[in-house]
This record gives structure tokens, C-alpha cells and sequence, in this order.
């Protein structure tokens, strides 16, 4: 669960479906239709396959590493991500797609915990030169 401090995030769904919690609200998109998760406002989101397709449009003003991070994100290959979970399947990519994104994450105090080791763990030397590796791979100059 995570908000965004400065933007909201507009998604249209393609193809399939996208299944989104949005404060206390649950509920399931399909293709064709459109929604918003609103500035500072708690959401999540899931698919249960890789062939759901949607497009994200943010306004500026927004911090440019969450446009990194799902750019990197979208083109890892299908047999990198774990469908279910919205996650690259190495915990060294999530870890490194969570600092470059800068989304303020809440949760439970375990996930805290756990989001807490991933920003230490994309900020660690092994992570920075993996980040630079993931941007060379998937960010155009």
C-alpha cells in the first residue's frame, strides 16, 4: 500500500483486468475503463495475469523516478515478474525499483519492516550499480 505526495496517477485499462484497493475500497477494472488514484491517498493494485494492459498518465508536477521505475518495470521480461504479486521476482530488483520510484509506502508494521530492508537494500552499493545497469538496459536517453 503506498501514496503518491504530489500527483494522481490516471489509468486506463487496455485489456484484462486491474484489480485496485483505493482508501477502504475494493474493486476490479476492466478493459475500457478508466480511474484515478488520488493524490495522498492509500491505494494498491494486482493482476492475476501478465496479459492485463494498462496505461498510466501522471501530471506533472511528479517526481521523475516513479516514471523510471515503471518504465523499467513494464519491460522486464514476463518470466522476471511474479504476475500475482505486481513484483519483479528478485527481491534486488524490487528493492532497486522501490528507491528509484520514491513512493511514500504505509502498511502494517511488518511491511514497514520489510520496505524499510528494501530501501536499504536498493541503496547499498550492489543495488546502486544494479540500478545503473536496470536504467542503461531500459531508459532512453
Amino acid at each position: 500500500i503506498h501514496h503518491h505526495e504530489t500527483y494522481d496517477e490516471h489509468i486506463s485499462v487496455l485489456d484484462g483486468i486491474f484489480h485496485t484497493t483505493i482508501g477502504n475500497v475494493t474493486r476490479s477494472y476492466h478493459a475500457g475503463e478508466e480511474f484515478v488514484f488520488p493524490q495522498k491517498v492509500l491505494h494498491t493494485w494486482w493482476t492475476t495475469t501478465l496479459e492485463t494492459i494498462i496505461q498510466v498518465k501522471i501530471q506533472d508536477p511528479c517526481f521523475d523516478g516513479f516514471h523510471h521505475s515503471v518504465e523499467i518495470f513494464s519491460q522486464l521480461p514476463p518470466n522476471e515478474i511474479d504476475a500475482q504479486k505486481g513484483l519483479a521476482k528478485d527481491p534486488m530488483v524490487t528493492a532497486v525499483l522501490y528507491t528509484i520510484g520514491g513512493s511514500v509506502i504505509r502498511g502494517r508494521w511488518w511491511e514497514r519492516i520489510l520496505l524499510w530492508i528494501l530501501s536499504r537494500m536498493g541503496k547499498s552499493r550492489k543495488g546502486k550499480r544494479l540500478e545503473q545497469e536496470l536504467r542503461a538496459k531500459y531508459i532512453p536517453n
